[in-house]
């Protein structure tokens, strides 16, 4: 099956993810910037446009039934040719015109009817985008209500209509100014604006890739430093210098895997050495048989000697294939298991017998309580005792004590199995498990494979039971299997039952 190649490294899409977000960010900040300045600019426009409103409101009297509006030179007939010229018109509410300033000449401002006070967006009479302001209000009046015709001709004059009454007429100021140089100033302030964010966009592409470079440098170093780790260079350790946090933990954590790498290879080179070992002896002796056999093929006596020989030789490779096959489906748990309760003491007594040799002068001092009872495998259980047994027995000085002792505590129960050696040493406890491991490299004695505390760990572990090993300073091997306490439900493969 084809491994799928993948499509992004980190860095793309660290620096994709970054730059997209940082410029939505700049975007969004660029864009509410200049819509604060676009409304602060506009405010100050209108500002001056109303103060301009107010100043022709000023202008604006009423004598009589006469309304005078006296206009500035700005709003004169000469300043029509100016590039940015100012409009304002004046008007009756009911759109009758009072005045209107010679900037317009025969135009008019539109009105807004119905609004007393508006500020809004319109096309002047010269075709230019401008901006508006209409302003209702009473003309001030400083003389009496008598008939006085305007003296002054620069002032603009209307007459009221006689069906109005003069203290009530209200007039409506327009005023009107173009408002390109407002837009070309937001323009060059959206463009620069723009500019501004793709050039901080730039510098930051290249900075944030700079930097994501920078940061994944101690990553590449990781890869070359693994790719270049073998099953012949094990030995080598990941060092990578002035790690970031995160990757020193994952540093730790390779070196960690690689030292348990490093111990499974070695436990399986050893394991095939072992084995190597192991099967050298028998094969050695069958050939040996059958060359003694094939020499004197007419000697019964010697026939009858080879094939109980060879029959020696068989048995004891089956039940090494047979103890290999059954670590296998232990690590594999495939061992159908069958929980009853059981009396601790009996099938601890039961083993002992089994397991005495007489010729080693033992003596078995055994203090388990009765009450004691476990829900376990027999079977499986009197494996493992039988070979915590055999071991001690193997492994005993002749003439002294094997004790065996049984404990039910609320935590659960313990049978602690200990007997005096005298070759074993406390740096071998790291390797008492390890398949075919022996003390002595030799390995003459044909009843004894090295297997034994092997089984015993794995059917420990397949029950889950706990199996630990001291050796005291009294030269005291000690194996205790611990039993767990039911939990709250009684649910547990052990069973305590006190009398």
């Amino acid at each position: 099956m084809k491994t799928p190649q993948p499509l992004w490294s980190i860095r793309r899409q660290l620096t994709v993810r970054i730059l997209a977000a940082t410029l939505i960010l700049l975007f969004a900040a660029g864009s509410l910037f200049l819509e604060v300045i676009h409304r602060r600019l506009v405010q100050d426009f209108d500002r001056l446009l109303l103060a301009e409103a107010e100043m022709l409101q000023r202008n604006t009297e009423r004598k009589g039934r006469f309304i005078l509006w006296d206009l500035p030179d700005a709003y004169a007939a000469g300043s029509r040719t100016d590039p940015d010229p100012d409009y304002c018109q004046l008007y009756l509410k009911d759109g009758t015109v009072v005045g209107v300033s010679q900037t317009l000449g025969t135009d008019n401002l539109p009105l807004l009817a119905g609004r007393s006070n508006a500020v809004w967006d319109a096309v002047l009479p010269d075709g230019r985008h401008g901006r508006l302001v209409q302003k209702t209000f009473l003309p001030r009046s400083d003389a009496p209500e008598t008939e006085v015709m305007p003296d002054d001709p620069r002032e603009q004059s209307f007459q009221i209509p006689g069906t109005t009454s003069p203290a009530d007429t209200e007039v409506v100021l327009v005023v009107a100014r173009s408002r390109e140089q407002l837009d070309d100033l937001l323009n060059s302030l959206y463009l620069s604006g723009i500019g501004v964010v793709m050039t901080l966009a730039c510098v930051l592409a290249w900075l944030v890739r700079r930097a994501i470079l920078r940061a994944l440098r101690p990553i590449e170093e990781i890869n070359a430093q693994i790719s270049q780790i073998a099953p012949d260079t094990l030995a080598k350790r990941l060092h990578i210098s002035a790690p970031p946090v995160e990757l020193a933990a994952i540093e730790a954590t390779v070196n960690r895997l690689l030292n348990r790498v490093e111990q499974a290879f070695e436990r399986e080179r050893q394991f095939s050495n072992n084995l190597a070992h192991e099967l050298r002896t028998p094969i050695t002796e069958l050939r040996t048989a059958c060359e003694v056999g094939g020499r004197w093929p007419d000697d019964v006596k010697s026939t009858r000697q080879f094939f109980h020989d060879t029959r020696e030789i068989a048995l004891h490779l089956e039940k090494l294939v047979g103890t290999l096959l059954t670590l296998s489906r232990c690590e594999g748990g495939n061992l159908p298991v069958q929980s009853r309760r059981i009396e601790l003491r009996a099938i601890v007594r039961g083993c002992w017998q089994r397991a005495v040799v007489p010729e080693m002068r033992l003596q078995f001092h055994e203090r388990v309580a009765a009450e004691i009872t476990v829900e376990c495998d027999e079977d499986i259980l009197e494996i493992i005792l039988r070979n915590l047994m055999d071991n001690a027995v193997a492994h005993s000085a002749p003439g002294t004590v094997v004790e065996c002792v049984g404990i039910a505590t609320p935590a659960g129960a313990e049978l602690r199995l200990s007997n005096t050696v005298n070759d074993l040493e406390p740096a071998d406890l790291d390797h008492i498990f390890d398949r075919f491991w022996r003390k002595e490299e030799s390995r003459t004695d044909r009843y004894h494979s090295g297997l034994g505390l092997s089984i015993v760990k794995a059917y420990c572990e397949m029950l889950g039971l706990r199996l630990r090993v001291d050796l005291r300073d009294d030269r005291t091997f000690v194996a205790s299997i611990f039993f767990p306490a039911p939990d709250s439900t009684g649910n547990s493969p052990l069973s305590l039952s006190q009398s």
